[in-house]
């Protein structure tokens, strides 16, 4: 697992143009994406690489692993 370190209003807006979906703010759905930093890579290098499966994490799911 790799766990990225993003402001929460990612998740509902695409500001950084990571080219990742945008969705509601406490939507659990897990989407396909590319790997991390994948756009940095050539086109063709990234066509190669594995997609992933990704879900953002509200800060107060966080906090309640932390607390159990």
């Amino acid at each position: 697992m790799i766990c990225s370190d993003f402001h929460p209003f990612t998740k509902i807006s695409d500001t950084l143009n990571l080219e990742q979906p945008v969705m509601n703010y406490f939507s659990e759905d897990v989407f396909e994406g590319e790997m991390a930093h994948a756009r940095f890579y050539d086109e063709e290098i990234r066509k190669q690489m594995p997609r992933c499966l990704c879900r953002r994490y509200t800060i107060g799911e966080f906090t309640l692993v932390a607390i159990k």
